[in-house]
């Protein structure tokens, strides 16, 4: 006995499409093909609807970038506390924003690179960073300076650490970055050849994995550190 054809769902059975279910697809996109490869046919292919209709909801494919990266910022900016240290304040705030690029990598490149997440970022990310570095009694120009400092090292480490490998070819890649790492000269790089077990993989430039495969947990702490004891130094300065 033949099976009965499927029939299609009837339209009243399909979830309404929504922003939200507009933005949460687009994620899942890019979490999946990777920020380069986003379109808004693939998203409309993905929510089964026509390109037209996504246009009801968010107006162009910047718009929806933005609303992405506002979506990966959204939980970053912890709580403050009443009395709550400044240095504890943004030792949370880079942990936090570490983690929430560690599931979305292919976000990343979004934040660092496209000033379009500017648009939807919440201004509690920024009032946080703000109030800490304040609390630190930094003001005026060293307040703007401390402030770049912090957003730029928050933001530049995990760049780095999450950039996309090679979609094509990726082990014929890895491998030829292995390779070259293998013809180092002890003669013309002395320090690198010394070190380069310590660094093989785990160092900006020497890597050919990325953080989703090969974290660099102790080095992101120490960053933080560093990038403390930059402010310490910019307080000391007032």
């Amino acid at each position: 006995m033949a099976k009965p054809r499927a029939t299609r769902r009837p339209a009243a059975d399909k979830p309404a499409l929504t922003r939200e279910r507009v933005i949460a697809a687009a994620l899942a996109e890019i979490d999946e093909r990777g920020a380069d490869a986003f379109n808004l046919r693939n998203l409309a292919e993905r929510l089964g609807v026509y390109p037209t209709a996504v246009y009801w909801h968010v107006p162009n494919k910047n718009a929806i970038l933005a609303e992405v990266v506002a979506t990966v910022f959204r939980d970053v900016a912890p709580r403050r506390r009443s009395g709550e240290d400044w240095r504890d304040y943004l030792r949370k705030l880079f942990q936090r924003y570490r983690a929430s690029m560690r599931r979305h990598p292919n976000v990343a490149p979004l934040v660092g690179a496209h000033l379009v997440g500017n648009l939807r970022i919440d201004f509690d990310f920024v009032e946080g960073v703000l109030g800490a570095l304040a609390d630190a009694d930094l003001a005026g120009a060293r307040l703007v300076a401390g402030y770049n400092a912090v957003v730029a090292a928050l933001i530049g480490f995990v760049v780095q650490e999450f950039s996309p490998i090679p979609a094509t070819e990726a082990q014929e890649w890895q491998s030829a970055v292995q390779q070259r790492l293998l013809t180092v000269d002890p003669q013309t790089h002395p320090v690198l050849a010394a070190n380069l077990p310590l660094l093989a993989n785990q160092a900006f430039v020497l890597r050919w994995q990325n953080g989703s495969e090969a974290p660099l947990d102790a080095s992101y702490r120490s960053f933080i550190e560093q990038v403390i004891a930059g402010i310490e130094h910019l307080r000391a300065q007032g």
